[in-house]
């Protein structure tokens, strides 16, 4: 396969301004359709974001290279949003959105001065120098001062491994500390950690030796705590705010250093989430007692839950050398972290209601929207996302499929399955039928093919069928395409591009579906559904000959509307998860290559491209995977991650928002902010090696964008012994040669390079 290498030169970015407009667009439609009790939810999200309000022009810079970024537990919530350019600090075991500001000082004191990171408005002394890096799990801080000279190493670990439920819903924070005397002279002084305590906080509050423990009422009732060894515990009033402080005393001869560490934890048994009106609380109350237990789980098994999550951080970043994309991918974990839910049914408090029936899920997961509405695992966002479960931890994927399907009305997967800690059913204001059903059918599909899972289609088939019925509804002109249900989830475009009738978006999805749904219906056997899926993919693939214009595919055959035939990054959107299944498109393939090439072009401005060549907003994500369509068709896009990562950057140290995804091109505002669908940059290690897996032919097949790679395959680990496989590919004589790490777990499997 001819290689093509591609790149875009970036251009310095406008004056910025945040403006919600998702939010605002959610408001208008749900006064109209939707129920009061979920437009109190609504509020809660606008309010909340109407708070980041912020000019970039003027602002003043933060210290050193901070951004703001954010920490957090994976499904329970627990999370810290760090806002250095405001001098702020967010804290709350609700999550984000459900959080509060808090003055906090981390630092040291040193001849009789207190020096803080930059996270409070109270009265301390700045470091000389900070330095900021992040990982998936971690944040880590360098400050230092030049008299005296030393170094404050400051790391916060958000412990996470796949298959780990202990370890990865554990809700503590793992803080560690390292001093450095850096001169040659002792160095005296002590390390300080204090956050302000409000009046309940304080009114429940208990100190013993080396912890502290308090209630936090917020959408539900928490117990958070702090411990660690060594630590002296104390109430301290500064810049009339009263400071719960913990305080170590280090001695330190002449260039040595010295390492300490608390725990940050929280702890709720409430049963704060319903879904189908039934209650749910958090799964880790039935791992760990109380918040002591908690605490004391993390201080004694702190350095192998480090080492855990070590392991799996390395999955994610050594395949990569970019800087710039290492950064991206631990960004957007951060923020798809913050969002995700994993409960279980609070049967106890369902008896205490009156509700007899069995709970509707044994278990629920989801991930919350973000900035964009806090609905629960949107389907558009979750297709996104789902290369990840795929790699590490495709039981939860199962889990939606199983909560979507419960949701669907009339042959369509809905939009969200509802709003914030309210599950009982969808609150965004219209259905996306074509593309939603295309997205559960893929993901499907991808599933099964990943995992030769044969129960799984035996148990949704009917509601595979219910789906693709819908689907060939929707050509109301025999061409293939859809006529009706064409509205989608870019609902920050021109009308062309969110909601014109025959869409090329959505008909190569529904090609790329066809397909899927062929191969599954032959295998159960179901010859009816696979020949209606045939003939209709090969309607489409006789128009989409049609429709090509020369160099691209247009946004809409229908020529009626404006914009008709603009260029779209969107056209082969549909066909990344069969070809990471090793699925090869019947499609006219090169034009697909042409079309990536052409639209990407026409669509750059800046730092990305805008949906087509008629918008002028942009979706972070969606170039992500436009990018890694185009690493599987040969082209190299990847470094286009340098300038989503300059974007996210100038962003976090300005207007923040953690992992944002949209930007406006021409009023500078940015919204979906705290986003999950970041994490489609996942894409980037499956498509930088080439790599496709398909456990129904027992086959994975590589062909790598460059010629020294090292690839990991999380999805055949043994995590509970930490063997990790991977494949090395090194030149030789001409010649690819291949390496294979834990070759064990590969038995059965043919390893081959090229198609």
């Amino acid at each position: 396969m001819r290689r093509v290498n591609f790149s875009v030169n970036k251009v310095s970015l406008a004056t910025l301004v945040y403006l919600p407009n998702d939010v605002l667009k959610v408001l208008k439609g749900t006064l109209e359709l939707m129920s009061v009790k979920l437009l109190v939810y609504l509020f809660v999200v606008f309010f909340a974001c109407q708070k980041q309000v912020a000019v970039c022009a003027g602002l003043p810079q933060p210290i050193g290279n901070t951004f703001e970024t954010l920490i957090s537990r994976f499904g329970s919530r627990y999370c810290i949003n760090m806002r250095p350019q405001e001098n702020s600090w967010y804290q709350s075991p609700c999550g984000r959105f459900y959080d509060e500001r808090i003055d906090v000082i981390i630092g040291v004191r040193v001849a009789g001065k207190l020096y803080s990171l930059p996270f409070s408005r109270l009265e301390f002394s700045n470091f000389d120098a900070v330095n900021q890096t992040i990982t998936p799990c971690k944040l880590i801080w360098r400050a230092s001062l030049k008299s005296p000279p030393m170094r404050l190493n400051l790391k916060f670990v958000s412990p996470f491994y796949p298959k780990d439920e202990r370890t990865t819903l554990l809700p503590a924070f793992i803080v560690e500390f390292v001093v450095e005397n850096c001169s040659e002279e002792p160095l005296h002084g002590e390390l300080v950690y204090g956050r302000e305590l409000n009046a309940r906080q304080l009114a429940t509050l208990h100190m013993g030796d080396g912890v502290a423990v308090f209630e936090t009422q917020g959408v539900f009732k928490a117990h958070e705590g702090v411990k660690g060894k060594g630590w002296d515990v104390e109430l301290m009033r500064l810049g009339g705010k009263t400071m719960l402080t913990f305080r170590r005393t280090f001695k330190l001869q002449p260039n040595s250093d010295e390492r300490s560490m608390l725990v940050l934890a929280c702890y709720s048994r409430d049963a704060f989430f319903k879904a189908k009106g039934y209650p749910y609380r958090f799964k880790y109350a039935h791992l760990f007692g109380d918040v002591n237990e908690v605490m004391n789980y993390a201080l004694v098994n702190a350095e192998e839950l480090c080492s855990r999550t070590e392991l799996f951080e390395r999955t994610l970043l050594d395949p990569v050398e970019d800087d710039a994309l290492k950064m991206l991918i631990s960004l957007a974990f951060q923020s798809y972290a913050s969002n995700a839910l994993w409960l279980l049914p609070a049967e106890d408090v369902a008896t205490s209601m009156g509700l007899k029936r069995e709970p509707p899920f044994k278990q629920w997961f989801s991930v919350l929207e973000g900035g964009g509405g806090l609905f629960n695992s949107t389907v558009d966002v979750e297709y996104n996302i789902s290369p990840f479960y795929l790699l590490y931890w495709n039981e939860l994927l199962e889990m939606l499929l199983d909560e979507w399907s419960a949701y669907r009305r009339g042959g369509i997967i809905r939009h969200d399955m509802g709003m914030g800690f309210v599950a009982n059913g969808m609150s965004y204001y219209h259905d996306m039928p074509v593309e939603e059903n295309t997205n559960f059918l893929l993901m499907l599909f991808s599933l099964w093919a990943s995992t030769a899972k044969h129960g799984l289609l035996k148990g949704w088939w009917d509601v595979v069928v219910e789906l693709v019925k819908y689907l060939l509804s929707t050509d109301t002109d025999g061409n293939g395409f859809p006529n009706i249900g064409t509205s989608n989830t870019i609902d920050q475009a021109v009308y062309v591009t969110q909601h014109a009738p025959e869409q090329t978006y959505l008909a190569m999805k529904m090609a790329a579906t066809y397909q899927a749904v062929w191969q599954m219906a032959r295998f159960v056997g179901d010859f009816k559904t696979a020949k209606e899926c045939q003939s209709a993919l090969e309607k489409i693939t006789a128009t989409m000959k049609k429709a090509w214009l020369g160099d691209h595919y247009p946004v809409s055959i229908d020529r009626a509307i404006p914009g008709w035939d603009a260029y779209s990054i969107y056209t082969a959107n549909g066909w990344l998860l069969p070809l990471i299944v090793g699925v090869s498109p019947q499609v006219d393939v090169q034009r697909m290559r042409i079309d990536i090439i052409n639209s990407t072009k026409a669509t750059w401005r800046g730092y990305s491209s805008t949906h087509t060549s008629v918008d002028v907003t942009t979706f972070i994500s969606q170039n992500i995977w436009r990018d890694c369509i185009a690493a599987y068709l040969g082209m190299d896009m990847v470094k286009n991650a340098r300038s989503y990562w300059s974007l996210q950057w100038t962003l976090n140290r300005t207007t923040g928002g953690a992992f944002v995804d949209s930007y406006n091109y021409d009023t500078g505002y940015s919204s979906l902010r705290y986003y999950p669908r970041g994490m489609a940059v996942v894409c980037y290690i499956l498509a930088i090696g080439g790599i496709s897996f398909n456990a129904l032919e027992r086959k994975i097949v590589i062909q790598p964008l460059f010629e020294n790679v090292v690839i990991p395959l999380p999805q055949f680990s043994d995590w509970a012994s930490k063997r990790i496989p991977s494949i090395e590919l090194r030149p030789s004589e001409g010649k690819p040669r291949i390496s294979i790490r834990h070759k064990e777990l590969l038995e059965g499997w043919n390893v081959a390079i090229g198609r």
